[in-house]
């Protein structure tokens, strides 16, 4: 599992935090995946997702990444 930590561009304030592969966003956030940014293979869109495709397999999804209804979003590694 991976620690994930959604952050309010707006109010700066903590959204969410977990330790998941997964996570959705409900409004405009920064998105702080914590990972070297070296171990990314790929980051591709499905959807309103984002993927995030690790070199050792694994799969990160953050839903509604690209949403008309928050459009403004931003992954941090």
């Amino acid at each position: 599992m991976t620690q994930i930590s959604v952050i309010a561009k707006e109010s700066h304030t903590l959204l969410n935090q977990v330790d998941s592969n997964t996570v959705s966003l409900s409004e405009n956030s920064v998105v702080a995946v914590k990972i070297p940014k070296e171990d990314v293979a790929s980051i591709t869109r499905s959807g309103d997702s984002a993927m995030i495709n690790l070199k050792n397999g694994q799969v990160i999804v953050v839903e509604n990444y690209f949403s008309m209804a928050n459009p403004d979003n931003s992954l941090v590694f």
